[in-house]
């Protein structure tokens, strides 16, 4: 895949080769993280916009008024407690518009069922049929991807997509093959021009950020961010909750992919366990210390660890296969430089398998490694580095030093280096 990108936040122009293993390198602030961002948003709008991804607000707000009117007509308490018991898991899965119309069904169900003593029951019944039909609209498949996405960037992007710099539309442009996947035109950050072209070979798209997200399992697991989250503007970015689903799906006897997984374990001498209580997923981790094995609570377990872990938990969950696109930002932040050059043999490997993986890094360590076991892989021709230029207006052009690897080096190691000597 090839993506271009111009006035997209601080991204003046950029020209990325997404097939095999891309580098990305560059100081802080200089728009690495938003090319991973775009390309998360583009990917994962035409893979799920079946699902339309987020309900729109307005109507989840229009179907509680309805849900919650009808529990206060239900006669007998047995079956308001019943009702209110099936009806809160339901509206905390809010997520998608078919799980707003499971939600919609169900109350339909109850009023059918049971005995309203209101005047409104036709008044109900019709509002939730009004619901129903706007989610039955049928609507193109460019349309359906086209509002997807806008959710979606509004989401990653916070509503601050185009260039606070300048006032040129932003553009936006995916594709495969020499062939067009997606086309994106941005104007005071909307969408004002989309264009696609179907394309099954793109299946999915992970973005790991931080290992931090691990922190946030267990209140993913309990609703209590989901329910907040999902919405144009939600409190998490869909990345994060993209990622935790995908994590749930680890299957602990799935042996895929031995040699990746037996190279994890020999690297952090630790394994991740999955274990589910009363209906919720935890991860804790397993290290044998001389003969005897210890387990630690994830909240315990170094951070640098679940670095490592992601990999893995995705591996079980089948989610890195070909076709897929796996995006890692600065991995190296909670490494050791030992483990920074670990790090790189296993993007290695993980490209040599199959997998396109986009990384960004300012890490010296990073840069160097991959650039000494790509000589030795069987990939050396499908690795891509490019390295960030600011310019005089703030904002930002990226550079192909594919042929100039030391070029990134340099730039990277002169602050240790200035240390050294001045």
């Amino acid at each position: 895949m090839h993506l271009n990108i111009e006035n997209i936040g601080i991204v003046q122009s950029a020209n990325i080769n997404l097939d095999g293993l891309t580098v990305i390198a560059g100081l802080n602030d200089t728009g690495k993280s938003t090319i991973g961002k775009i390309i998360f948003s583009v990917i994962k709008s035409i893979q799920r916009y079946d699902d339309d991804l987020f309900c729109d607000n307005n109507d989840f707000r229009e179907l509680m008024n309805v849900a919650f009117e009808v529990e206060e007509h239900i006669n007998q308490d047995s079956e308001r407690t019943k009702y209110i018991k099936e009806l809160i898991p339901l509206l905390r899965e809010r997520g998608s518009n078919k799980e707003i119309e499971k939600t919609i069904i169900f109350v339909q169900n109850t009023i059918d069922k049971v005995k309203l003593i209101t005047p409104k029951k036709k008044e109900l019944i019709e509002r939730l049929n009004v619901l129903k039909s706007k989610l039955n609209q049928k609507k193109s498949i460019n349309e359906r991807i086209q509002q997807t996405l806008t959710k979606v960037l509004q989401n990653e992007f916070r509503g601050e997509i185009n260039s606070k710099f300048n006032s040129k539309q932003g553009h936006i442009k995916l594709e495969k093959e020499n062939k067009l996947i997606c086309k994106v035109s941005i104007k005071n950050n909307k969408l004002v021009d989309f264009e696609f072209n179907d394309d099954k070979k793109i299946t999915d798209v992970t973005y790991i950020e931080t290992p931090i997200s691990f922190n946030y399992f267990l209140a993913f697991n309990h609703r209590i961010l989901k329910e907040a989250t999902f919405g144009e503007q939600g409190k998490l970015a869909f990345h994060i909750i993209d990622l935790l689903s995908k994590l749930q799906e680890a299957d602990s006897n799935n042996k895929t992919k031995l040699n990746v997984l037996d190279f994890l374990n020999d690297t952090t001498k630790t394994k991740v366990l999955k274990k589910q209580k009363k209906g919720i997923f935890e991860f804790n981790f397993s290290k044998l210390i001389g003969k005897k094995e210890f387990t630690f609570e994830n909240i315990n377990t170094a951070i640098g660890i679940k670095s490592f872990s992601f990999i893995e938990l995705l591996y079980r969950a089948n989610k890195l296969n070909e076709d897929n696109l796996l995006i890692i930002d600065e991995p190296e932040v909670h490494l050791h430089p030992k483990w920074q050059i670990e790090y790189a043999k296993l993007l290695v490997k993980l490209a040599e398998s199959g997998l396109n993986i986009l990384i960004t890094t300012h890490s010296p360590y990073i840069i160097e490694a991959i650039n000494k076991f790509k000589d030795k892989s069987k990939i050396n021709e499908e690795i891509s580095f490019y390295s960030t230029e600011k310019q005089n207006n703030h904002s930002v052009k990226f550079i192909d030093k594919t042929k100039q690897i030391n070029d990134i080096s340099r730039e990277l190691s002169e602050p240790f280096e200035t240390l050294l000597y001045d």
